[in-house]
């Protein structure tokens, strides 16, 4: 009943309005998408280009900063590159999944290339296929920061290639089976997705070296098709002899040439630009969108509900919300608490009072309660404490009225010129300890001070600590004595 409670205050605290951020380091699109009911509208653009490649974080906040970002009333949706992403499927002929319990332990079996302890990661599952993504957590962090401390709300980041597959399944909903080649500036990303699997590629060729000029450059187009070819051929070898053939790629990312005939004659397959904005309404005008398909696809991750939604911020917001949940929870219990502290420290003056402690130490015991009741987090604990408590109250109200008989016997006892100098007492495992220390004329006085407490009613043990001549001007015997005083006996006692 919670978790169900927790989905439905998401969906409806999810905001109807959010942007996309698709960052490189060499351009930033942003594209706003407006939610009404199951129809999106794409209500801004934004497009700027860097001269120079810099810290894409860095970027990021200033460009944020420069568009006033942070005084809009909706949030942002980020996403890592797939180069700086980790990517792998497991196929099974049983549905072991089945319970999401297994998948951690699963997992931790596997011969991962990364550590997920010091990832953020999610995982899809499509029918018995688990597809994993992950990405280092300084990375993810990065960017999320860069959102925050520009003041804006970051809600979700995924992965690259996700993002693109929600963007193409929300405008082309027949095709099963597809093939996207996301060209970057400096690489490219070629993302298959068949039969549920999904298989993540990077080619070291992008458009600074494809397109010159608004033409493909005739002499890496043979390079960059032959490496297509090669990881298609390896994609074919794992889907076994039953597969059919891809007959169409889709080009996605920064747009290389109006003309792509040059690049499908050379892969022997059709190649058309991807139209993100085949089923989405538009109020602005749009060049190239085949560019805005990663940002339209963070769009759509986080607005249609047919998504599939790989968020990398999961174990943040979980966090979050329980941070949230328990500052409501929080507020009924603070009030609870300050009942209860009223009773309590209503019960520590009454004890006091029949004890005859003084006024500075009901004080003190107000104090301890006032900063250590709050801290309990539950009922069962607060119980536990209200019962030590009294039972501390009752130990420190015998040992205080011990300790003001034995001032009183002590003083009684020492001689007239005997000065003491030390004077301290502990509760030690259920005894009061007295350290007493002082000097006096001679040994003598010592063994009549001695023997005077031992007959003491309150007194169970005395032990000369040390004692030593003096010499010089500090003449006489320094001595120190310890008294110990129990608590059953001193009670016994003063009954």
């Amino acid at each position: 009943m919670r978790n169900i409670k927790r989905v439905l205050e998401g969906f409806s605290l999810r905001p109807r309005e959010v942007a996309g951020v698709d960052l490189d380091a060499h351009k930033i699109i942003v594209c706003e998408v407006e939610k009404r009911g199951q129809e999106l509208t794409l209500k801004h653009v934004y497009i700027k280009e860097f001269p120079q490649a810099g810290a894409a974080a860095d970027n990021l906040r200033g460009f944020l900063k420069e568009n006033k970002f942070a005084e809009a009333k909706y949030s942002c949706v980020g996403a890592i590159s797939a180069e700086e992403s980790f990517f792998k499927g497991f196929a099974t002929k049983t549905n072991i999944f089945k319970d999401k319990g297994n998948i951690p332990s699963f997992l931790s079996r596997q011969p991962l290339p990364v550590n997920l302890n010091d990832c953020y990661w999610d995982y899809l599952l499509t029918g018995k296929n688990l597809n994993l993504v992950a990405a280092r957590k300084e990375i993810v962090d990065a960017q999320f920061n860069a959102f925050k401390e520009a003041g804006v709300q970051c809600a979700f980041i995924t992965a690259v290639p996700f993002a693109l597959y929600n963007v193409f399944t929300f405008n082309y909903p027949d095709k099963k089976n597809f093939c996207i080649l996301h060209v970057r500036w400096q690489c490219s990303n070629l993302c298959i997705f068949e039969d549920g699997r999904f298989w993540i590629h990077t080619i070291s060729i992008g458009k600074d070296k494809l397109a010159a000029g608004g033409r493909i450059a005739e002499d890496v187009i043979s390079e960059f098709a032959q490496e297509i070819k090669r990881l298609l051929n390896s994609n074919y070898l794992q889907m076994g002899s039953s597969h059919k053939p891809l007959e169409e790629i889709f080009l996605s990312g920064e747009p290389i040439a109006e003309d792509l005939q040059p690049l499908s004659s050379s892969l022997g397959i059709n190649v058309a630009y991807l139209d993100p904005l085949k089923k989405i309404s538009r109020a602005v005008s749009v060049d190239k969108p085949s560019q805005l398909s990663l940002s339209i696809g963070l769009c759509a991750s986080f607005l249609s509900p047919s998504a599939f939604r790989l968020n990398l911020l999961k174990e943040k917001q979980r966090s979050l919300d329980d941070t949230r949940h328990f500052d409501t929870a929080r507020k009924a219990f603070s009030a609870f608490m300050l009942a209860l502290l009223a009773l309590l420290v209503f019960l520590n003056f009454r004890m006091g009072k029949a004890a005859g402690l003084k006024d500075k130490e009901l004080e003190r015991y107000k104090f301890i309660s006032d900063k250590v009741v709050p801290g309990y987090k539950t009922l069962l604990e607060e119980e536990k404490f209200v019962s030590e408590r009294l039972q501390y109250l009752e130990t420190r109200a015998k040992l205080h009225s011990l300790w003001l008989k034995m001032l009183r016997d002590i003083s009684v006892s020492k001689a007239d010129d005997m000065r003491v100098t030390l004077l301290d007492a502990r509760n030690i495992d259920g005894l009061l300890v007295v350290m007493l220390g002082g000097r006096t004329a001679d040994y003598s006085d010592i063994n009549d001070f001695l023997s005077s407490l031992r007959q003491n009613e309150y007194v169970s043990g005395v032990k000369i600590v040390s004692s030593a001549q003096g010499s010089g001007k500090e003449s006489g015997v320094e001595f120190k004595v310890r008294l110990d005083i129990g608590l059953e006996k001193g009670a016994a006692a003063q009954e």
